[in-house]
């Protein structure tokens, strides 16, 4: 059984949503790793467990993609990961491509290859001994833009987003789109 699935009836993804850990596990150690995309780029991700009793035990994950940098070295961990953790959860980390330690061109918001990424990082999530196949796109600003193109990939692990704060509108970009191709 995954941990999560332990929390609170009716929350989302079993998370306890007055904030305490139904089971409090305790952060493992970040493990850091290169995963390679279909074109050969390699994407940094940071992998956050529980640790202790509950290392063998399968997790749904939470992943957040970012161009921020995804981790600081020397740190024993990082703040999604000590949000989500505790709760159950493994955390994926990942620098987009051409940020942080990941390989690649970043040119721009949304660029084509890096939503593309996505479906390949949740294919090696769900790969993952530890991994449910369970994904829930997680993110701030930045990082919300980017759970929002996870979900445009309609990857079956995904089986929701929280994206909080984008820095952007949807509707309002895809109007100013479509008012630019129209003709006059």
């Amino acid at each position: 059984m995954s941990l999560s699935r332990l929390g609170t009836p009716g929350s989302i993804f079993g998370l306890a949503l007055d904030g305490v850990a139904a089971m409090r596990c305790e952060v493992g150690p970040v493990e850091s790793t290169y995963v390679t995309m279909r074109d050969g780029v390699k994407l940094a991700l940071d992998v956050s467990r529980p640790s202790g009793k509950y290392s063998s035990t399968s997790c749904d994950t939470i992943l957040i993609m970012t161009r921020y940098w995804r981790g600081v070295k020397g740190e024993p961990s990082n703040h999604f990961a000590d949000q989500f953790v505790p709760h159950g959860y493994s955390v994926v980390v990942g620098d987009v491509r051409g940020t942080g330690a990941s390989f690649g061109v970043w040119p721009y918001h949304r660029a084509r290859d890096e939503t593309l990424d996505f479906s390949e990082v949740l294919d090696w999530i769900v790969a993952q001994p530890w991994s449910t196949g369970r994904v829930v796109g997680y993110g701030l600003s930045y990082t919300a833009i980017t759970a929002d193109r996870m979900a445009e990939r309609n990857h079956v692990a995904l089986k929701g987003i929280i994206p909080r704060f984008p820095d952007y509108d949807p509707y309002e970009e895809t109007t100013t789109l479509e008012e630019c191709r129209m003709p006059s």
